[in-house]
């Protein structure tokens, strides 16, 4: 009778975690069914027959998503707290089913820790002799790392404390990786003060599969992204804070490269609301060349070593690029015009470096609307705008993954930004369903 009771007085967050349990729980079979039913051995799931039983799971999870985001407002802020973080706990045991990637950060994290070298200048397929060799082994093997040098240390830290160990490297990282996404959705609802907000992250299906399943580091570039917005957010508008919302940006870039783009928007968005300039311009200058000598020192003396990892991704071109790139190879060869992939993803980024002038010759044109705001909403505003613009025009190699940064800043702004909630609310399940799809043709 009492737990009758409780459950009908908690209905529908009992109903909102049963359903997610449910259809999320059904991962766990397909561990062991890949192995048993089609003799597969791979890191990741291969047979697409069972992927794209997984795909139509995310799909049925995010229409419960989706019907479930209006009765937020009826369900306590502490309760779904509560069950953000045991739904969390439970997706750390699944095993990761749609990518390697946690695997490449492993065996990275062992070039550095393990093997003392540089990871940015040798890859690990130099060390063919390793224990975990034959079990980590994917087709980025062969490539230096593409990631920050925050990241690595991060990694590198785990791969060390859990030497030989592949199990305990494996759900060590990814409980660290998971911690840093309940934190996320915690500091998300400190920022917006809105149940729905946290919602919107917490129980997004798009995140949960690719930060608590499949461990992606983009979680933590997503952290200290939100720490900048955390700063920027605070009620006093004084330099201090403005500086460390600018040192977690700076972190976020060291973390995953993508968010340099966001870095002349800060900075001009900074110089409107700030009166002393020339010690300002100081302050950030000194804060970015210290944090980047600080990051990079315990791999090369060379910064250009680790600047350059990621340039040779920048030039991939995925079947899974920014619309506008598929829509001008498209057109390219409908008309049988030759052009090259390198050339198409050069008109795509001088289509978005177009677009990047005009949102900063917007921000010049409102500056004195701009200086007189009492808040910085502004400032989450240009950076969605920015990150959704790079995502649509200039990336030829956009994964499912990418897209939790940029449904960060529109979970904000659909918070502080009244005017903007419908179509912060049309870009975040856009994207979510967008993400989810694009899984279909991964396969």
């Amino acid at each position: 009778m009492k737990l009758a009771s409780f459950i009908i007085k908690n209905k529908k967050i009992f109903l909102l975690g049963l359903s997610y349990f449910v259809f999320f729980g059904l991962f766990y079979l397909v561990e062991p069914a890949r192995k048993i039913l089609y003799n597969e051995n791979s890191q990741t799931l291969q047979n697409s027959y069972i992927f794209f039983i997984i795909v139509l799971n995310l799909l049925i999870l995010f229409l419960i998503f989706l019907l479930f985001f209006k009765k937020t407002k009826e369900i306590p802020f502490k309760k779904m707290l509560i069950m953000s973080i045991f739904l969390n706990i439970f997706l750390w045991l699944i095993w990761p089913v749609a990518s390697s990637d946690i695997f490449g950060y492993i065996y990275q994290g062992r070039v550095w820790a393990v093997f003392k070298e540089n990871p940015y200048l040798t890859s690990y397929i130099n060390f063919q002799h390793d224990l975990f060799f034959n079990s980590l082994e994917n087709m980025w093997s062969g490539y230096t790392s593409r990631y920050g040098p925050i990241f690595t240390i991060i990694n590198g830290g785990f791969t060390f404390f859990f030497k030989n160990n592949i199990i305990f490297n494996l759900f060590g990282l990814k409980f660290f990786l998971i911690l840093i996404n309940i934190l996320n959705g915690y500091l998300i609802y400190n920022i917006s003060k809105n149940k729905e907000s946290f919602y919107l992250y917490a129980f997004n299906p798009l995140i949960l599969f690719e930060f608590s399943i499949n461990g992606h580091n983009d979680v933590v570039f997503v952290f200290f992204i939100i720490l900048s917005a955390f700063f920027l957010n605070k009620k006093k508008l004084i330099l201090k804070n403005y500086l460390f919302s600018f040192f977690f940006l700076v972190l976020s870039i060291l973390t995953k490269f993508i968010s340099v783009i966001l870095l002349p928007v800060f900075a001009l968005s900074f110089l409107i609301k700030i009166n002393k300039k020339i010690l300002s311009i100081f302050y950030l200058f000194l804060i970015f060349c210290a944090t980047l000598l600080i990051s990079y020192r315990p791999f090369s003396k060379n910064i250009l070593d680790i600047a350059g990892a990621p340039l040779p991704q920048l030039s991939m071109l995925s079947p899974l690029s920014s619309p506008l790139i598929i829509l001008l190879l498209s057109i390219f060869n409908l008309t049988k015009k030759i052009l090259s992939e390198g050339s198409t993803i050069l008109i795509a980024r001088i289509i978005f470096i177009a677009c990047y002038l005009i949102i900063l010759f917007d921000i010049i044109k409102k500056k004195d609307v701009l200086k007189k705001e009492n808040k910085n909403n502004s400032f989450f505003w240009y950076f969605g705008l920015t990150l959704l613009l790079f995502y649509l025009t200039a990336i030829p190699w956009l994964m499912p993954w990418y897209f939790p940064a940029l449904l960060v800043f529109f979970i904000i702004i659909f918070a502080k930004i009244s005017k903007k909630r419908y179509f912060s609310l049309l870009t975040i399940f856009g994207i979510t369903f967008y993400g989810i799809i694009n899984y279909l043709f991964l396969r």
